[in-house]
């Protein structure tokens, strides 16, 4: 807690890697984000993505795919991009949907998802009533657009090297190893309750409070992705060089940001 000095990155360390960070879709980037950590720290890199309801819109788009069925684009300041596809059972009039995009871009743009998901219909309350068909089959489909739910919440990399580790070459401790990969609602649980917005925290053993977790240490820092929060950072053995993996995570969850 009360080191000082760390290990600094050099310019060509931190050059290479926001070339290993290039990719354009924020997915990748995050997953290669946890793969660099596992390879730098020889440990277990961890990276959790922020919830989509912390996300802010940048674009709604209404594009028409029939008479009847529209596709909804919403473009998060997180770089990423959801697609809803919804069906009315009337047909709709697709001469008004330049109209209708803009009048909802103009009330939601910059609105958190969270906060658009539970205010839509007091922002579209004041609409023109030729457009109720359509206005009705976005407030009847206000889960399905803004849905916060996601498929995954969370990236590892670097299990094989805890197996290596001379801590867990017997079978019980290979098997908490492996309960750890497989049991990530306990990691995410951890993150959210110990992040720390622009800080780094370290926590060892039993510190963390399971008994999952007992033989091991967590460097954990924090890296914005729009006005979103996110969390990084690596499990290893309690013997690992402090300074170095706090620098680590450090560095990459700056780089990240950027």
């Amino acid at each position: 807690d009360s080191f000082n000095e760390f290990s600094k990155f050099n310019d060509e360390n931190i050059i290479s890697l926001r070339e290993n960070l290039q990719s354009g879709d924020t997915n990748i980037i995050l997953k290669d984000a946890s793969k660099l950590l596992g390879m730098l720290s020889k440990y277990l890199g961890i990276v959790k993505i922020p919830r989509i309801a912390d996300c802010r819109v940048n674009k709604f788009d209404i594009i028409a795919l029939s008479s009847t069925r529209v596709l909804v684009v919403l473009a998060l300041d997180s770089k990423a991009v959801r697609t809803i596809s919804l069906e009315a059972n009337i047909e709709l009039d697709l001469k008004n949907f330049n109209q209708i995009s803009q009048y909802i871009n103009e009330r939601i743009s910059g609105k958190p998802i969270a906060y658009v998901r539970d205010n839509f219909k007091n922002i579209i309350s004041d609409f023109n009533i030729h457009n109720v068909p359509l206005v009705r089959l976005f407030t009847e489909s206000l889960e399905n657009i803004f849905d916060d739910e996601q498929d995954e919440r969370l990236h590892l990399a670097g299990a094989q090297n805890l197996l290596d580790l001379p801590e867990f070459e017997n079978r019980e401790k290979i098997r908490s190893v492996i309960e750890l990969i497989e049991n990530q609602d306990v990691v995410i649980h951890l993150l959210d309750k110990y992040e720390m917005p622009g800080g780094i925290r370290v926590l060892i053993g039993s510190e963390m409070n399971d008994t999952i977790l007992d033989d091991y240490a967590l460097v954990l820092g924090t890296y914005n992705l729009g006005a979103s929060l996110g969390s990084i950072g690596l499990i290893g053995p309690k013997r690992m060089n402090y300074p170095k993996m706090i620098s680590i995570v450090k560095t990459v969850s700056s780089v990240l940001s950027e």
